[in-house]
């Protein structure tokens, strides 16, 4: 019972070393994904910081537009007033607006971009955020099994214990044992002892090897 005790203690010690390594592995696999979260986190950012850069870029250009829709209104007043220059400066006031809606339109599309480009952004953001809620989750679950592995291997260790002092006690009571067949022995072949003595002693050698099979 003893050696089957202990092969069971070993067979219980491999186990726990094997989920600590399984624990470990994951422990580092999990540290892994949360680097990979905080990249695409970032990555995120630089979106978003792109996307308000684009819709500045369409704002100035949109600005620029309506000036130059303004410059367009005042040469046309000037074509009014100058009549033999009306017609040249007529048809720069047209190149003028045509330039100026070509600039508008631009800007619009520009701004469009922006605004979807930003929308993209946080919805990365937000992945990225909900993929590092969910590698935390998982590190806790990972410093949960770490947890049951310190605790088997603690339970494994405190098994150990007492199968030596199951052994000890086990060795103890057979080195007893044998004291005391050798008293008795001495006794049942001594010839100054009383037939009482000898036979009690006799039965009780006989009680003690038939414990002992």
């Amino acid at each position: 019972e003893a050696k089957q005790a202990e092969k069971e203690a070993i067979e219980s010690e491999v186990k726990a070393k094997g989920i600590e390594k399984k624990a470990k592995k994951a422990e580092d696999e999990a540290k892994k994904r949360e680097d990979q979260a905080v990249s695409v986190e970032d990555r995120a950012r630089a979106v978003e910081e792109k996307a308000i850069n684009a819709e500045n870029a369409a704002v100035s250009a949109e600005e620029r537009a309506v000036e130059e829709e303004a410059k367009a209104v005042k040469q046309e007043a000037k074509a009014a007033e100058h009549k033999t220059s009306a017609i040249d400066a007529e048809k720069k006031a047209d190149a003028a607006k045509q330039q100026s809606k070509k600039e508008e339109e631009i800007a619009a599309k520009l701004e469009k971009a922006a605004k979807e480009a930003e929308a993209a952004a946080r919805k990365v953001e937000a992945a990225a955020e909900k993929y590092k809620q969910k590698c935390a989750e998982t590190e806790k679950e990972f410093a949960k099994a770490e947890e049951k592995a310190a605790k088997a291997e603690q339970e494994m260790n405190d098994l150990e214990e007492q199968i030596k002092d199951a052994i000890e006690a086990v060795e103890r009571t057979k080195r007893e044992a044998k004291n005391r067949l050798k008293k008795l022995e001495a006794i049942a072949n001594d010839p100054d002892s009383g037939i009482v003595k000898k036979n009690k002693a006799k039965n009780e050698i006989a009680q003690l090897k038939s414990s002992e099979d």
